[in-house]
């Protein structure tokens, strides 16, 4: 648990180096893409990897790559991995940058994320939809067929999905053997991806929340039959618009545990609620909808 709590304020510096960079080499990749072309939209990718992978180190964590044989270079490769996190895609795609490597992903993250689905849309990377079969056929006969005629690789990951513990889920060799078909002098590489599973070992939202929000109150008061105070003012509308400003943190602890002999999972889940909404005077106006409290009953 107390790993767990000194984790939270880092990794909220984490999400929030993660979120920025993310933004920054959006509008860099437009810009490059748009007016430089492929070459300037790599290095900018090549730049988002760098700085994506560098926050590991706010973490106190490091990444590294070890190759086994020296790899050809302007030959079409394809790299072949086990997948665990976030993390594992701009490992590869930093220290693999000069195989100019492409992506399998699922179409899921092809929209509303900043860099990564410009990216993969714009960077010949496919996009594949794991609910139609179909769909992948043309999609990885595309790569295989780009791979093969550029000299450029592709990364692929056959789980299909992420190991929460860092043991290897099964492989669908179907994606991989359309890629070999349709890219006959590629090399195949396996790379074994190795504890990048721990960064989030205490879960994808590592057991905090911090959830900001503005709210704008705005009103306006047309004083047709003024009485009191109100009469007494020369104006006869009034317009209000008040801010409000919350924050909401919490954390989360969970345990297992028994209770009477029965599986449990016992949480703590400490809260703090900010609102800030500044004071501005209305005590001339009139009371809308107001009435005397009384004491009644309804049945239904």
């Amino acid at each position: 648990m107390i790993q767990k709590i000194i984790s939270i304020p880092f990794s909220i510096l984490a999400y929030l180096l993660f979120f920025f960079y993310l933004c920054v080499f959006h509008v860099l990749q437009v810009v490059a893409l748009r007016f430089f072309g492929y070459e300037a939209h790599k290095k900018s990718v090549d730049g988002l990897n760098f700085f994506l992978l560098s926050v590991v180190y706010v973490l106190f964590s490091s990444a590294k790559i070890e190759f086994k044989s020296k790899l050809p270079e302007g030959k079409p490769l394809i790299f072949v991995a086990n997948h665990q996190g976030i993390f594992d895609i701009m490992t590869m795609g930093w220290f693999l940058r000069r195989y100019h490597p492409k992506y399998v992903s699922k179409i899921e993250l092809g929209k509303n994320i900043p860099s990564v689905s410009f990216n993969l849309r714009n960077g010949h990377s496919v996009l594949i939809d794991r609910k139609d079969p179909r769909q992948a056929l043309p999609a990885l006969k595309k790569m295989g067929e780009y791979i093969q005629s550029t000299g450029h690789s592709v990364v692929i990951y056959p789980e299909g999905t992420r190991s929460h513990d860092g043991r290897p889920g099964p492989f669908s060799n179907n994606g991989l053997k359309i890629l070999c078909k349709y890219a006959p002098d590629a090399l195949v590489v396996p790379i074994t991806i190795n504890n990048s599973w721990r960064i989030f070992r205490y879960g994808g939202s590592p057991g905090w929340y911090v959830r900001p929000g503005v709210q704008l109150h705005a009103r306006h008061y047309s004083l047709d039959q003024a009485t009191g105070l109100a009469a007494a003012s020369s104006r006869k509308t009034h317009n209000f618009t008040i801010p409000t400003a919350t924050l909401d943190v919490g954390l989360f602890f969970d345990r297992d545990t028994r209770l009477f002999g029965m599986p449990m999972v016992q949480t703590l889940e400490p809260r703090v609620f900010f609102a800030d909404t500044p004071y501005k005077a209305q005590s001339f106006l009139p009371l809308y909808d107001t009435s005397a409290l009384d004491f009644n009953t309804a049945l239904s």
